[in-house]
């Protein structure tokens, strides 16, 4: 997103910028279509060294 212009980029050219740092990086093929649906379903390669924070001064899932 342009920091100066909040809100320019659309869902869909927010889903085909990270599709292609996706692509780019081998985790999906050319022909993978991002959605709302299946982004949250790619298994990223070093997703077993993330871990949550403990600490109980750290708000978790917190929604504007």
């Amino acid at each position: 997103m342009p920091y100066q212009q909040l809100g320019t980029v659309t869902p869909n050219e927010t889903y085909a910028v990270t599709a292609f740092i996706l692509y780019m990086n081998r985790i999906v093929d050319e022909r993978t279509e991002l959605n709302e649906k299946n982004l949250p379903k790619i298994k990223m390669p070093n997703r077993e060294v993330f871990f949550s924070d403990p600490r109980p001064d750290v708000p978790v899932g917190k929604k504007n």
